[in-house]
């Protein structure tokens, strides 16, 4: 038996197949704008927190993802907040949780078929618990969440472990799993831009450097100057000395200043990219990348 058959056996007393539904609870005027497989990730998301303070429920797509589930899981998965939640993403993040819940330990023999399944109740609530559930009361049949008046098992233990037990044949996959996207380069200017605008005046190389071309020269020479010239000429020279002190307090004052806008520029791209706190990490749009390229020159 295939992966895909496992997925596909989990899929129908979950949600009947249905990449499009939702939890049945939620009423018509909460339930998505348009459907899911027409949304992106970012999308599908946005929607669940809407509506979370609301419903004890926000699930939705063929596996019947919870909000913190798909939140903490796209990018395990492969996937982007940017990707539609078609049916070969939804297909990508169940197969991610399969992972998760131990499909490696066991088809490598570190686990059982009995301590995989119980696994896979724990994720799947129409899936029977085969130890106990989550009371502690021996299975018999029923859900891992019986009894919270929201769920019940929709399928039998022997069904559970026929297809866990079939997965130990081959092939495992009936294709093969479309590879992950791979991260983008980031340029090593706009990397540097961006932490260093996270940094104090002090640690900033941008500041240390601009404030070395202005002030190191030119007070060594006006130092030299200074010490050769008579009193009257020193009080008059001090007093243009505050007033240049404070021209380059007032110049450095704006290297600060246009800096951080720089780097906040470059965050605030990233972040419409992909609105997370690694987001630069994981940038893979050209016209981004060149946006940033040129905020850093």
């Amino acid at each position: 038996m295939t992966v895909e058959a496992l997925l596909d056996f989990i899929a129908k007393p979950e949600s009947g197949n249905d990449p499009n539904i939702v939890w049945a609870g939620i009423k018509a005027k909460h339930r998505p704008p348009r459907p899911l497989t027409t949304m992106t990730v970012q999308e599908v998301l946005d929607w669940q927190d809407s509506i979370d303070p609301l419903y004890m429920s926000e699930a939705a797509g063929e596996w019947q993802f919870m909000e913190d589930t798909l939140r903490g899981l796209y990018r395990e998965a492969g996937v982007s907040l940017r990707d539609t939640f078609d049916e070969a993403t939804q297909y990508r993040l169940a197969y991610a949780l399969l992972r998760r819940r131990g499909l490696d330990d066991y088809l490598e023999g570190h686990i059982t078929a009995e301590a995989f399944a119980q696994n896979l109740s724990k994720e799947w609530a129409s899936l029977p618990c085969i130890t106990v559930d989550r009371n502690g009361r021996a299975a018999s049949g029923q859900s891992y969440y019986a009894g919270d008046g929201l769920n019940k098992a929709h399928v039998s233990r022997e069904d559970l472990l026929r297809h866990v037990r079939a997965l130990k044949s081959r092939p495992i996959f009936s294709h093969p799993m479309p590879p992950a996207p791979e991260p983008a380069v980031i340029p090593a200017e706009v990397k540097e831009m961006i932490e260093d605008g996270r940094k104090g005046w002090a640690q900033s190389a941008t500041i240390r450097n601009a404030l070395k071309q202005a002030i190191g020269g030119p007070l060594l020479a006006v130092g030299a100057w200074f010490a050769a010239q008579p009193g009257h000429v020193q009080i008059g020279a001090a007093v243009a000395l505050s007033a240049g002190a404070a021209a380059i307090l007032w110049g450095a004052w704006r290297v600060i200043s246009e800096r951080r806008r720089k780097a906040h520029a470059a965050e605030k791209a990233a972040r419409a990219v992909d609105p997370t706190p690694d987001a630069a990490a994981i940038l893979s749009d050209p016209r981004v990348l060149a946006a940033l390229q040129a905020l850093a020159r």
